[in-house]
């Protein structure tokens, strides 16, 4: 199958794969957050690690996460790894929408087998549209598998390294590494892997090697990425930030108001982060003038529980439809062929109630149009192919849906040395001008030091 694409924007497009020999190329912003830590700041860092089972094995995890301990202690990084085991590109690029592109990551470490027909390219394509996050991915290493023999992980390393070129992505050359070491050690394959292909332990610490190595400050690397996120000081006037005389006052520790009256930021990107000041004061948030919950650009679908005896969800992906709300879903599957071949099932929301129901090898649409689900994005037939299990005749599966934004925002009510409140009020799916809106409720102390707005398509600056 062969999947149409449209244009990438051009700040992300590179003329030739230099990153790939030159360490830290496409991590400038990564490593300016580690490198600015220190006893008196600790710069928050979010890093999202996506992928399948050898992502969730957590070998390249453990090494980053012991290159931050050892070289970035003051830093404060969380790490999330919601890989998925077994899942290629093909069922990625679906579960992406409920696993990563409805996420805020500073970076994202990413590697999947398969794509050769397009799949990669749209995963690559669906993390610069919607996230601003730096992307660090990694070549296969050799296994023993047929598509090893077959020449099938060599063409795929390539297309990883050539797409990784095309879209300013990091590329650890885990291949060219593992090829180096099988031939000076003069070890095969199967010494470095536990089967035929996961990772054991010494396997493991050289694919954190290759990711490691690329965690270094090069004078080469572009500072475009100010085009995608702008910090915005609020300790004097600034283009966009509007309020009425008296309401809000600038000090030198950042902007602080004086009553109930709006502060207003008018952007353009589909993010806006708040460093507040200490004080405790909480404030509504409104979005091109409404609660953000309200409107459909801010809400999306979470990770479905598992399928019965499987690790994978139950659900590939959920595509909203015109008019969803907040509110989490249960489905409940009945007449259920043990090996999924033929099922039945009722939907119901804990806001909207009855939302109707379906069955085996049809679209499901939810009333109100909520949601849709299409045939092969619910994911439990496979079980009984892959473990051999039978499938309950009823079983149950829920998710939710919520809004990636705000509608309240509570200041911190104190701040221990260094610490940096950054905190996401606004983020939603259209990348393109909006209007933020922070209204006092007047229940103490409320300050701002700083704004961070975020556009992945390179429209933040001013």
């Amino acid at each position: 199958m062969k999947i149409r694409l449209t244009a990438v924007p051009l700040l992300f497009l590179a003329l030739t794969p230099l990153g790939a020999e030159s360490p830290g190329l496409y991590l400038p912003r990564t490593m300016a957050l580690l490198e600015s830590s220190s006893p008196g700041r600790h710069t928050p860092v979010r890093m999202l690690f996506y992928g399948q089972s050898i992502t969730a094995q957590g070998y390249a995890d453990r090494a980053i996460m012991k290159l931050v301990r050892d070289r970035y202690p003051d830093a404060k990084v969380t790490f999330t790894n919601p890989a998925i085991g077994g899942y290629q590109a093909p069922a990625l690029r679906r579960t992406a929408w409920q696993d990563m592109y409805n996420q805020n990551p500073d970076l994202v470490v990413f590697h999947v087998y398969g794509g050769q027909d397009g799949e990669l390219e749209e995963i690559f394509q669906g993390i610069r549209k919607n996230l601003t996050a730096e992307v660090l991915v990694w070549t296969h290493h050799v296994d023993s598998t047929p598509d090893e023999t077959n020449g099938m992980r060599e063409k795929t390393s390539e297309l990883i390294k050539t797409l990784a070129a095309k879209y300013g992505f990091e590329v650890a050359d885990a291949r060219t590494l593992w090829k180096e070491t099988l031939q000076r050690e003069k070890i095969s394959p199967r010494d470095l892997t536990g089967d035929l292909i996961h990772l054991n332990e010494r396997g493991g610490a050289l694919l954190g090697e290759a990711i490691v190595a690329r965690f270094q400050d090069n004078p080469s690397a572009s500072d475009d990425w100010r085009k995608r996120i702008h910090t915005i000081s609020l300790d004097r006037p600034r283009e966009g930030i509007s309020f009425s005389a008296g309401s809000w006052k600038y000090t030198p520790e950042g902007l602080v108001a004086c009553g109930r009256e709006p502060l207003r930021l008018a952007f353009t990107g589909n993010r806006v982060d708040v460093i507040g000041l200490a004080g405790g004061g909480s404030a509504r948030i409104l979005l091109d003038g409404r609660p953000p919950s309200t409107q459909r650009d801010t809400l999306a679908a979470g990770r479905s529980s598992k399928a019965p005896g499987a690790w994978w969800p139950a659900i590939t992906k959920v595509s909203l439809g015109d008019s969803p709300v907040v509110e989490s879903y249960t489905m409940k599957f009945h007449d259920v062929a043990p090996d999924g071949s033929g099922y039945s099932f009722d939907v119901t929301g804990s806001v909207s109630g009855p939302l109707g129901a379906g069955q085996s090898g049809q679209r499901f649409v939810a009333a109100s149009d909520r949601f849709s689900l299409e045939p092969g994005d619910l994911a439990f037939p496979g079980v009984k192919k892959t473990f051999g299990k039978d499938l309950p005749a009823e079983f149950t599966v829920e998710w939710p849906v919520f809004s990636m934004s705000r509608d309240s925002w509570k200041s911190p009510v104190t701040l221990s040395p260094g610490e940096v409140p950054q905190e996401t009020i606004v983020r939603c799916w259209t990348d393109g001008p909006h209007v933020l809106e922070i209204i006092p409720d007047g229940d103490g102390p409320l300050g701002l030091r700083e704004f961070m707005v975020f556009s992945p398509s390179g429209h933040a600056a001013p």
